[in-house]
């Protein structure tokens, strides 16, 4: 074999072992860019604050915890920076602000109403190279619009719970006691929310000054009545009119329309 066949053979070997070398190339230590691609993010406004948190899995070490806004997301103008591991688990959340964390879990204050909360817990694969995960904000609180037919003397409902929160990773209840005092509006109507149920107890307790008037199990309304399992993914709107005189309760449940919009890029 003569001297230049040699090299050129030998040129062919490095460049095809430099190649071989690029393709095996170990990325795991190189970032990587998650954008986060919140469904029914058409039902907020652009300037809707946005909770996003973020851990390694299965480490569990935190990656990221920060605020930002739906617009920020839609632009994508948001990202999470990512290296060495090969999941990324956490939640996203609007309408927390209200909320008291304490030991991993989301509660209320007692005699306010239940927040607005959106709520998605996700685990995504870390690609080889930039990606998108896809969260579906779910709809954890039941909006309730309740009037009395036929009243005129005033009387304060107070509306009384067994669950008072949630936790942000997994969506559980947490047990607790909730109570809501709303007032009534220029209509008459008391508008209030609920946070997602799971031990029956909900109770409607009618008061005049200090004395109590009458009970309503509103939990057993709003499952027999209204067909409501606190189960939803998304939680219904509830409109309640109750006649206590002929002893009826009229009930309209909402789906939330919400869960059928989505922003594409």
């Amino acid at each position: 074999m003569n001297s230049k066949l040699h090299a050129i053979l030998l040129l062919s070997a490095l460049s095809l072992a430099s190649c071989r070398g690029w393709v095996l190339e170990d990325r795991t230590d190189c970032p990587h860019l998650l954008y986060f691609d919140i469904q029914n993010a058409g039902s907020f406004v652009d300037g809707t604050q946005v909770q996003l948190h973020a851990y390694s899995y299965p480490t569990g070490q935190r990656l990221r915890e920060s605020a930002t806004t739906v617009r920020d997301i839609q632009d994508r103008s948001f990202a999470l920076t990512v290296k060495a591991t090969p999941y990324v688990k956490g939640f996203a959340c609007i309408g927390a602000e209200s909320l008291v964390q304490l030991e991993g879990a989301w509660t209320l204050p007692r005699g306010l109403s239940y927040a607005p909360l959106f709520r998605f817990s996700y685990l995504a694969p870390v690609p080889e190279e930039d990606g998108v995960v896809p969260v579906e904000m779910l709809k954890e609180y039941a909006g309730v619009r309740l009037q009395f037919a036929g009243e005129r003397e005033p009387f304060e409902p107070v509306i009384s719970a067994g669950t008072c929160g949630i936790s942000p990773e997994t969506g559980d209840p947490v047990p607790g006691p909730f109570e809501c005092r709303p007032e009534a509006d220029s209509d008459g109507c008391y508008a209030f929310n609920l946070p997602r149920l799971s031990d029956g107890q909900l109770i409607l307790s009618l008061y005049d000054g200090e004395r109590l008037l009458e009970t309503m199990d509103l939990y057993r309304i709003l499952q027999e009545e209204g067909g409501i399992t606190w189960k939803e993914r998304n939680l219904p709107d509830v409109a309640l009119v109750i006649d206590r005189a002929q002893s009826t309760v009229q009930i309209q449940v909402m789906p939330w329309e919400g869960q059928n919009l989505s922003y594409e890029y």
